[in-house]
């Protein structure tokens, strides 16, 4: 039986992003999990045995922004690397959740999917 691919949750309410980073990450063989929203993302990571990392957006819909999220998911599970990004603001590194990766938009998929090739081998 072969390796079971990596699973990723990418968070963004932005459809062409959220395309464009699902895209790159299949190319690059894992496996993805998706939602535009903190409240599905928490529904989508609770719900799956197996997300390996977690990339979302700062700015989305609804009362929970990825700051909150990406805190909760440190919190929650540690052992998962996470990746924040946003075309809008620059957190202060006091607000990126303890563990995680801020990255500023725009940038190109393949640099973020390397990026979180290197945070899983970090982590094993």
């Amino acid at each position: 039986m072969g390796k079971q691919k990596r699973r990723v949750l990418v968070v963004d309410d932005e459809e062409l992003i959220l395309d464009q980073l699902v895209l790159a990450f299949e190319e690059a063989g894992f496996d993805v999990a998706t939602a535009s929203n903190a409240i599905d993302a928490h529904t989508v990571l609770e719900e799956s045995e197996r997300i390996s990392l977690v990339v979302t957006d700062i700015s989305m819909p609804g009362s929970v922004d990825g700051l909150l999220f990406g805190t909760v998911v440190a919190e929650s599970h540690p052992e998962i690397p996470i990746i924040i990004m946003s075309g809008v603001s620059q957190p202060d590194d006091r607000d990126v959740p303890p563990g995680a990766t801020f990255i500023a938009k725009p940038f190109k998929a393949t640099l973020l999917v390397e990026e979180a090739k290197l945070l899983l081998a970090q982590r094993h």
